[in-house]
C-alpha cells in the first residue's frame, strides 16, 4: 500500500483555544509511518510517532507521549483508535474509562501478538471505570507501569463513595491478574453492594448470599488471580462494629464485630463474628462452601421469648419452628445453640435448635 494522509493546522472542533495540531500517516508498502501531535489546549498536547507493519510482518514501533495534566478521555480515545489501526489488545486498558488529568509515555514494539510495551500513566485526582466493577473509583493518584506485557498497578489511591481505596499488583496483556485491593475502612453496605453488582465478584456473590443487608463500617482485603472466565478470590471482611441481617432471619444481629474469610463461594466464619440478637448475646462460627451451610449460632444466655418471637417470624427456621409447635410462649434465659445447615438459597435452611 503506497499512499499519506497528512493533516496541518487543525483544531478539535468548538476548540478555540488550542495550538494548532498536525500529523500524518505515510504508507510505503510494508511500513506505515506515524507522525502527529494533537493540541488539546495551549500547551496541551498528545504524540504518536513511530513505523508498524500492519499487514506483513504485524509489528511496530511506536512511541505515544502528552503532556502533563492532560484530559485522559482524550488520550484514551486516540489509544483505542490506534489498538484498532494496528490490532493489538492492551487489556485492562480498553476496559477501563478515564475522567480527569494525568499524563504518560509509553512505547510499544515487537510482533503485534507478543506485543512489549514500556512505559507509565500517572493519574491526578482520576475518575476511573472498569467494565465489570460496578462502583467507579473517584479522586485516583498514582500510577499504572507497563513492563513486557504487564501493567503493574502502583498501589492507586482513590476513593470509592468517599472512602480510601487502594489497588496494587498486576495483569497482563492477556487479561491474566494478580490484583489486591485494600480498604481500611468502609461502609458494609458499599461493600456488598459493590459484591451483588459487579460481574468481576462473581464467585464472592455466592459466598455472601447469606448477608442480606449489612450497615457499618469494616475493613476489606480482597486478592483477585486468574483470568475473568476462571477467576480465583480471597479476602477478609473484619467487622468492627456494625449490623447485619441474615437472609429470611427476621431480626438483625447488632454490634456485630469478628471477621469472615473468603474463598471464592467458600465462607469461613472461624475467627467468629460476635454480636447481639433477639435481645441475646450470640457467636457465630463454621463455613459455608458450595452455597451449603454449616454454621453454629450458640448464645450462653438466651431470651428465649425474643428468640420464640424471632423463630415464628423468620422463613429460614421452619425447621426449628416446627419442633416448637407443641409450646405457646417462653420467658426467662438459657443457654442454646441453632445449627444452620443447608443450602444457603433455600427458605428451609435451618433445620435445627437445643434450647
Amino acid at each position: 500500500i503506497y499512499g499519506k494522509i497528512k493533516f496541518d493546522d487543525a483544531t478539535l472542533m468548538d476548540d478555540t483555544t488550542s495550538r494548532r495540531s498536525f500529523g500524518s500517516l505515510d504508507m510505503k508498502g510494508k511500513y506505515f509511518y506515524i507522525n502527529s501531535k494533537i493540541f488539546a489546549g495551549k500547551e496541551k498536547f498528545a504524540q504518536i510517532t513511530g513505523t508498524t507493519r500492519p499487514y506483513y510482518g504485524k509489528e511496530c514501533n511506536l512511541k505515544v507521549v502528552t503532556s502533563k495534566n492532560m484530559d485522559l478521555a482524550l488520550f484514551h480515545e486516540k489509544l483505542l483508535a490506534l489498538r484498532d489501526m494496528i490490532g493489538f489488545k492492551i487489556t485492562p486498558v480498553e476496559d477501563m474509562k478515564f475522567i480527569g488529568k494525568g499524563d504518560l509515555s509509553l512505547s510499544f514494539t515487537g510482533k503485534f501478538k507478543d506485543i512489549n510495551i514500556k512505559g507509565k500513566i500517572n493519574f491526578v485526582n482520576t475518575k476511573l471505570s472498569y467494565k465489570t466493577l460496578s462502583k467507579p473509583i473517584d479522586n485516583v493518584f498514582g500510577s499504572i507501569t507497563f513492563k513486557g506485557d504487564r501493567l503493574f498497578y502502583d498501589n492507586l489511591k482513590g476513593l470509592m463513595e468517599k472512602s480510601k481505596l487502594v489497588v496494587s499488583g498486576y495483569t497482563t496483556l492477556k487479561a491474566y491478574s494478580d490484583v489486591d485491593i485494600y480498604a481500611p475502612d468502609k461502609s458494609l453496605h458499599t461493600i456488598i453492594d459493590l459484591v451483588n453488582k459487579s460481574q468481576l465478584l462473581k464467585p464472592v456473590k455466592k459466598a455472601l448470599t447469606i448477608i442480606e443487608k449489612a450497615n457499618g463500617r469494616g475493613e476489606l482485603k480482597l486478592n483477585l488471580k486468574g483470568n475473568p472466565d476462571d477467576l480465583f478470590t480471597k479476602g477478609k471482611i473484619t467487622i468492627k462494629n456494625a449490623t447485619l441481617k441474615l437472609r429470611d432471619i427476621s431480626t438483625p444481629i447488632y454490634q456485630v464485630k469478628g471477621s469472615i474469610s473468603f474463598e471464592n463461594d467458600k465462607v469461613d466464619f472461624s475467627n467468629k463474628l460476635f454480636g447481639v440478637m433477639a435481645k441475646s448475646p450470640i457467636v457465630l462460627s463454621g463455613k459455608i462452601k458450595d452455597q451449603i451451610s454449616d454454621l453454629l449460632l450458640t448464645s450462653p444466655k438466651m431470651d428465649t421469648e425474643a428468640v420464640y418471637n424471632m423463630i415464628n417470624t423468620s422463613p429460614s427456621l421452619v425447621g426449628v419452628k416446627k419442633s416448637l409447635k407443641d409450646y405457646s410462649n417462653f420467658d426467662g434465659y438459657t443457654e442454646s445453640k441453632i445449627y444452620l445447615n443447608g443450602d444457603v438459597t433455600s427458605t428451609h435452611l435451618f433445620q435445627k435448635g437445643i434450647f
